[in-house]
């Protein structure tokens, strides 16, 4: 299993990666125009504090197939770790198309449909992108994630198409859950659902009633200074 953690903020990774190793960072647009950073400032304090193995996934804007292939071209020299994303149109594709001849690693997002997924792999396209959260605003997202998934070893008639080249988007515990129940090998989620996966409420608790009762029974130190005493006075 492979995790993503949805963000532009270091802090925020740090945090994250010190209780789960994660796989890198998948960012929108909007995370920029939103937070107001400067992108390559942003970029590089990023990059500062993730390994060599750790990548940045980041959507292209440019608008036609050549100067998306240029801005990938010119993001994989600024730093081999980012990854571009384009979108599943048929500027996109193509885009893909040679990417994978040029060797560039370059994923496909926007994706709503089968339909658009299986162009995603047929492409070769570095990871097939799947935003439950979007993709539910205008379709039912029940049974696609695992749809994509099945399609994805048998699709390809270059060369098999790994399902852990199929990366789930989820905002919420809900779409967590129904990732996982349908077979998601890498999936990326925001601060909050790693917050609900990683400290849950109920663990917390029994440590505390855990701890309450050494604490009535006896200290655990102290039964252990008391078994050293014995054997002390034994010798």
């Amino acid at each position: 299993m492979k995790y993503y953690l949805q963000t532009i903020d270091p802090a925020e990774f740090l945090e994250v990666n010190q209780a789960i190793t994660l796989s890198g960072v998948y960012t929108e647009p909007m995370d920029f125009s939103r937070s107001n950073k400067n992108v390559k400032e942003t970029l590089n304090s990023l990059l500062e504090v993730m390994s060599e193995s750790q990548n940045i996934l980041l959507y292209s804007i440019a608008p036609s197939f050549r100067s998306i292939l240029e801005e990938g071209r010119h993001l994989q020299a600024f730093s081999p770790r980012l990854i571009p994303v384009v979108t599943a149109d048929s500027q996109g594709y193509m885009t893909l198309k040679a990417a994978h001849t040029l060797h560039i690693p370059t994923a496909c997002g926007r994706i709503f449909t089968l339909e658009q997924a299986m162009a995603s792999m047929h492409n070769q396209a570095w990871l097939t992108i799947l935003d439950l959260e979007k993709i539910s605003r205008f379709a039912p997202i029940e049974g696609l994630v695992e749809d994509v998934l099945n399609t994805a070893g048998a699709y390809s008639p270059n060369e098999d198409y790994d399902p852990d080249r199929v990366l789930v988007v989820v905002s919420d515990s809900s779409q967590f859950h129904m990732a996982i129940q349908a077979g998601a090998q890498n999936i990326c989620a925001p601060k909050s659902v790693f917050d609900q996966m990683l400290y849950s409420p109920l663990t917390k608790s029994e440590s505390v009633a855990a701890r309450d009762e050494w604490i009535v029974t006896y200290a655990r130190m102290e039964v252990l200074d008391d078994d050293q005493s014995s054997d002390d006075e034994e010798e």
